[in-house]
């Protein structure tokens, strides 16, 4: 077990955008955008992660992880401390948002938010980044976003998912079904993903559009790639793999793993 301790710490990470710039979840490929200044500076860790959990296909994620554990715990461990299956099943529920939680909080501080701001500066003008600020007033771009909600909480959902499935795999613990249709298809789940909707009426926002007022926000959001990726503090990310990520404060990769022991689907090593 020391090797796959050893394994998740050099393992590369799949950076989020605060969020997700670098190799991100398909979804976010798949959706032609990302979320990187989508609030960058206002996200709340433990709003987000509730929400997007709170939603039907967050809730479906989170019980499909849920009855993932009870598949594989231990009868006699569960008896012995006193575990129903329907209190596993809480208590892995409690765990996941926790562990998003946690993530979040750890990827937020991979942002010099300082250099970002210069940066920004530096690729817009000070002309631009003052238009840049009053396009997220503009009432077609706040529509644009509040539209765009259900799927950036869909897709925080699967990155969550995403990594504590990449830790359960470093880890050799035993899980025997997938966590998210990312991994094999899950048809009950994917008919509850609301993000071929969203595209849908984003694209039809987009085309009826006359003010240009989308088309210039999503112009600029482009433009402001760079300036993310450039503010990111690689040095700081790459210490981090699934098992520090997703980690209490001041603990290490091996915490969520011991955590999964106590709840009797893994074994102590």
């Amino acid at each position: 077990m020391r090797t796959a301790f050893a394994l998740a710490r050099t393992l590369p990470l799949s950076l989020l955008v605060t969020l997700c710039i670098a190799a991100a979840p398909q979804t976010a490929t798949a959706q032609s955008r990302d979320y990187s200044t989508y609030g960058v500076f206002d996200v709340v860790p433990s709003d987000l992660v509730a929400k997007a959990f709170a939603q039907p296909y967050g809730r479906a994620l989170a019980t499909q992880f849920s009855d993932a554990l009870v598949e594989i715990a231990d009868p006699a461990c569960l008896k012995t401390k006193g575990l129903t299956s329907e209190k596993l099943a809480d208590r892995a529920r409690a765990l996941l948002l926790e562990r998003g939680v946690y993530m979040l909080q750890r990827t937020e501080t991979f942002l010099d938010r300082a250099a970002f701001k210069s940066y920004l500066q530096a690729r817009l003008g000070r002309d631009g980044v003052a238009e840049f600020e009053r396009l997220h007033t503009d009432p077609a771009v706040k529509a644009y976003l509040a539209a765009d909600e259900p799927a950036k909480l869909a897709f925080f959902a699967e990155y969550v998912l995403e990594n504590v499935r990449r830790y359960v795999m470093i880890t050799r613990v035993a899980v025997k079904r997938p966590f998210t249709p990312l991994e094999a298809p899950i048809p009950s789940i994917e008919a509850l993903n609301p993000t071929p909707q969203v595209n849908a009426k984003l694209k039809e926002m987009r085309a009826n559009d006359m003010s240009g007022a989308l088309a210039r926000y999503r112009e600029m959001t482009a433009m402001a790639q760079k300036p993310y990726r450039d503010a990111m503090k690689m040095d700081v990310a790459m210490k981090f793999g699934p098992g520090e990520l997703l980690a209490r404060p001041g603990k290490n990769n091996r915490d969520l793993y011991d955590e999964l022991v106590t709840l009797c689907v893994a074994k102590a090593q």
